[in-house]
């Protein structure tokens, strides 16, 4: 794949007040600069959308908030995906977080591949609200050779 990648993230979300700030500010703080955000709002009645506007100006440009009602989160996963503009994409929820570097490590792995098709599946940790591991998920190629559950969450894939 080419040096420097573009990534986009998507987060399909609705009525997702209390928890989407963390969400953003994940992204937001990414050592990693080459990607867009797109937040895909199903029509939430609560404060989602003015939490979101709020980072508009931080993201400079790389955040897309996009209204539109939908029947189900995998539908909104979906209508994000065919609004990307990048090489890679990653889905990301409106109540997880990514670490600082996880953009950074995902655009490292796909300039090494050898290959312009492939997907990378990454660990998972499932905190408390205080920020305790409650636990620890552990994600291996034989899970994905034998077609096992993985979290969306850690996955990213090229668009090709």
């Amino acid at each position: 794949m080419n040096k420097n990648p573009k990534i986009s993230i998507i987060t399909a979300c609705l009525n997702s007040e209390k928890t989407i700030r963390h969400t953003i500010e994940s992204v937001l703080n990414q050592t990693y600069d080459n990607y867009e955000y797109i937040i895909k709002d199903g029509g939430s009645k609560d404060e989602t959308i003015a939490i979101a506007r709020e980072y508009e100006e931080a993201f400079g440009g790389k955040l897309r908030i996009v209204q539109q009602k939908d029947k189900c989160m995998y539908e909104a996963m979906n209508q994000g995906i065919t609004m990307c503009a990048g090489d890679i994409i990653g889905i990301i929820n409106s109540d997880d977080y990514y670490s600082h570097d996880t953009l950074e490590n995902v655009a490292a792995i796909f300039e090494a591949a050898d290959t312009d098709l492939l997907v990378v599946i990454g660990d998972m940790e499932r905190v408390s609200e205080t920020g305790e591991l409650i636990h620890r998920y552990h994600f291996t190629q034989k899970l994905v050779d034998e077609k096992a559950c993985f979290g969306h969450p850690s996955m990213f894939a090229s668009k090709a």
